[in-house]
């Protein structure tokens, strides 16, 4: 299991097998800490599967095929 945890949690690396630091911050600003380890995991995910994680699925025909009925 991954998990996105502040550097001092202990109790969040005791129960996970990989542990994502964030670095302690005001409430308000951990989603924008927190998006960028997100980013790049969902990067290396769509890597790891052969896929280009720029197209946003659109190689796949069935996406393709809706993007083309929602142009028109």
């Amino acid at each position: 299991m991954l998990i996105l945890a502040r550097e001092d949690d202990r109790d969040a690396v005791a129960l996970a097998g990989e542990t994502i630091a964030l670095p302690d911050v005001h409430e308000a600003l951990s989603p924008i800490v927190a998006v960028v380890p997100l980013q790049l995991l969902a990067y290396h995910v769509a890597v790891a599967r052969g896929r280009n994680p720029d197209l946003l699925r659109a190689d796949d025909p069935a996406h393709a095929r809706a993007r083309a009925a929602l142009a028109s």
